[in-house]
């Protein structure tokens, strides 16, 4: 199997933390965030995408490599039958994915991973479907890590 860029890495390993941190509160994928409402059975559900990947503001180096700052996305999609409730559940969920963020060891579980902070969330995208209210929320995350100069996947 071919070896994946640090960045693909990187929403890997956010998803693995949210996976083992939010069991039974939602799944989890990675790069479903313009499929995720296909599926009713896969709500609620949250998807780890790739956003921006830019070396970092003050070009440091580090070991034989550079730090990298990478924005991931977080896309949570949820169902409820009344708009309060739609709004309790993005607040709960985003609650739950910043503690799962945030825990030790913060770079999440990964030697390269320096840190990941939280930067903006997306006002959230509401819509009906016949009793249902179906919701979109995106929460965008700087994720610092390392990588080779010689092969972006090390």
């Amino acid at each position: 199997m071919t070896e994946l860029h640090r960045e693909n890495q990187v929403a890997k390993a956010i998803a693995e933390r949210l996976t083992d941190d939010l069991v039974g509160q939602a799944r989890v994928f990675t790069h479903r965030r313009r499929t995720l409402a296909q599926e009713v059975g896969d709500v609620p559900a949250i998807s780890v995408d790739l956003g921006t990947d830019d070396e970092s503001n003050d070009g440091e180096q580090t070991f034989d490599g550079f730090l990298m700052d990478a924005e991931m996305r977080i896309t949570i999609l949820v169902l409820a039958r009344t708009e309060p409730e739609l709004i309790e559940r993005f607040g709960a969920l985003r609650r739950e994915i910043h503690l799962a963020m945030r825990r030790r060891p913060r770079s999440l579980g990964e030697g390269w991973i320096v840190s990941a902070m939280p930067t903006r969330a997306e006002e959230p995208e509401v819509s009906v479907d016949n009793e249902l209210i179906i919701g979109v929320r995106t929460f965008r995350w700087l994720v610092r890590y390392a990588h080779s100069t010689d092969d972006p996947a090390t």
